[in-house]
């Protein structure tokens, strides 16, 4: 993916209200949980252990990552993506 697209996906997402935490607690710029994501997907689905340790992360962490930006794609869908028409 170029730096292009990732900061276009970045611009995108980041809006979303899933990445900002309704607690004290601070979450990790969304760029960060993006390449996560990225590299958890991108390569035929690694193994999550692989991506926790290349990151210096935990297992639960790569996890919630990908969970917050799988559902921020989700909620795009309906911006992005629809059936088909006659056209």
């Amino acid at each position: 993916m170029s730096w292009s697209m990732f900061n276009c996906l970045v611009f995108t997402l980041a809006p979303n209200t899933i990445f900002r935490s309704p607690t004290e607690k601070k979450q990790r710029h969304m760029k960060y949980q993006l390449a996560t994501f990225l590299i958890q997907y991108g390569q035929r689905g690694s193994d999550v252990l692989n991506v926790a340790s290349k990151l210096g992360l935990e297992l639960g962490t790569v996890h919630l990552y990908c969970h917050r930006v799988t559902r921020a794609l989700r909620e795009l869908h309906s911006y992005h993506m629809g059936w088909l028409g006659d056209e």
